[in-house]
C-alpha cells in the first residue's frame, strides 16, 4: 500500500474537496504522515476549506461509521493520485462515497442519500370512529424515540412526529384535529361535504383534500404545504388570513405571522429520521436536536451560539451530532455532571 504523505505543496496542488478527501482518508485509515498543524492550518486558511470539510465529513457519517472496504479504496486511491493535472474526483469509483462528498450533495444540494423510508418505530394505529366525536381529550400520543402512523376512519393518515399529541374529533358535518404539542404530516382523503381543520396555538388550517405539515411548540406554528391548497385562519374570526400554495410556509411566532418558500426536503427529513439545517444558528439547530434524544446538548457561549451550521443528520443522536460540529468548528465537548453535553469554544 503506498504511503500517505500530506504537505503544504501537496494540498497547495488540490482543490478544496480533493483535499477534504486526503485528510479524510487520513482519519478513517490512519497511517498517513503530516507537518503538525497542518490540518489546523489548512482548515482555518479559507472558508471553502471549511466548507469541503463539513460536506466530506458529513457525507461520510451518513453511512453510520465509515464506508464498506472498496469504498474506502477507491477514495484513498483516488486521494493519491490527485494533483493539478489529475483531478481526483473524475477517478473516483461510480457511486462511492467519494463521490458524494465531492459533490457535497448532501449539504448543499438537497440530494438524499437512500430513499427508503426509516422504519416507524412507534405504533400504526387503525383509529376508530367511536371514541373521535368530541375535542378535548388527547387521542393519541407518541413519546421521544417514537413515531406513529394514524389511519382515520374517512381514509385519511396522519404521521406524529416525536414527542407529539393530537386530538380528533368527526362531528357535525366536520373532521377536526387538535395539535395539542409536537409535529404531524396529515395525507387527507378528499371530502368537499367535510373540510379538514388542524388547530394549532389559536391557528386553524383547513383543507378539503391535500398533504400538509403542521407543528405547535411553545414560541410558534408553522405550516408547511406539499400538495392541493390549505387557508388559515385565527380560531376567533373566520376571515382567512392566508391561502398557501405548494411549496410554501407559513410561520406564526410572537404576534407577528409569515409566508416564504418552504426548505426543500425538511417534511421527508423528519419523517425518515433526519435533521435539516440550512444557515441555522447553532443555538436553534441544538434546540432541534434535543426535541429527538433525552440525551441534551448545552451551548452557553453567545459566540458558540451564533455559529451557523448547515447539512442533514441523524435525528437522535446528539453525541454523534456534537461529534460531527467538533470536526467543522473549533469547538468541543464537555460532559457535565448533571449528563449534559456542552458545547463550548476551544481556548485560543
Amino acid at each position: 500500500m503506498s504511503e500517505m504523505r500530506i504537505t503544504r505543496a501537496r494540498l497547495q496542488a488540490m482543490t478544496a474537496d480533493e483535499a477534504a478527501s486526503l485528510w479524510l482518508v487520513a482519519r478513517e485509515e490512519g497511517g498517513a504522515t503530516a507537518e503538525a498543524g497542518l490540518f489546523e492550518e489548512w482548515l482555518a486558511e479559507r472558508e471553502e476549506h471549511r466548507k469541503a470539510w463539513a460536506a466530506a465529513t458529513l457525507a461520510w457519517d451518513m453511512f453510520d461509521g465509515g464506508a464498506d472496504d472498496d469504498s474506502l479504496q477507491a477514495l484513498r486511491q483516488a486521494a493519491l493520485e490527485a494533483g493539478p493535472d489529475r483531478p481526483m474526483w473524475r477517478r473516483a469509483a461510480p457511486g462511492s462515497i467519494a463521490a458524494a462528498a465531492a459533490a457535497a450533495a448532501l449539504i448543499f444540494g438537497w440530494q438524499q442519500f437512500g430513499s427508503s423510508s426509516a422504519p416507524v418505530s412507534g405504533p400504526h394505529v387503525v383509529a376508530s370512529a367511536d371514541p373521535l366525536r368530541t375535542i378535548g381529550k388527547v387521542d393519541f400520543a407518541t413519546r421521544i424515540g417514537q413515531r406513529a402512523s394514524v389511519d382515520l376512519p374517512d381514509g385519511s393518515t396522519i404521521a406524529l412526529d416525536i414527542d407529539s399529541e393530537i386530538d380528533v374529533a368527526f362531528q357535525d358535518g366536520r373532521r377536526w384535529v387538535r395539535l395539542v404539542r409536537g409535529q404531524a404530516y396529515f395525507d387527507v382523503a378528499p371530502d368537499v361535504r367535510r373540510p379538514f381543520s388542524v388547530e394549532a396555538r389559536g391557528r386553524i388550517v383547513t383543507a378539503i383534500g391535500t398533504r400538509f405539515s403542521v407543528r405547535s411548540d411553545a414560541s410558534e406554528v408553522r405550516v408547511v404545504l406539499v400538495h392541493g391548497k390549505v387557508v388559515i385562519r385565527a380560531r376567533d374570526n373566520d376571515q382567512v388570513r392566508f391561502a398557501l400554495r405548494p411549496g410554501q410556509e407559513y410561520r406564526s411566532r410572537g404576534g407577528s405571522e409569515s409566508v416564504s418558500p418552504a426548505k426543500p426536503g425538511q417534511i421527508e427529513a423528519w419523517r425518515t429520521g433526519y435533521l435539516l439545517f440550512d444557515e441555522d444558528r447553532l443555538a436553534d439547530a441544538v434546540a432541534e436536536v434535543n426535541r429527538y434524544s433525552k440525551d441534551r446538548l448545552v451551548v452557553r457561549d453567545p459566540k458558540v451560539a451564533d455559529l451557523r451550521i448547515t447539512g442533514r443528520f441523524r435525528a437522535g443522536d446528539p453525541a454523534r451530532f456534537g461529534r460531527v460540529l467538533a470536526e467543522i468548528y473549533p469547538v468541543r465537548l464537555v460532559r457535565r455532571a448533571n449528563g449534559d453535553i456542552e458545547i463550548v469554544a476551544l481556548p485560543r
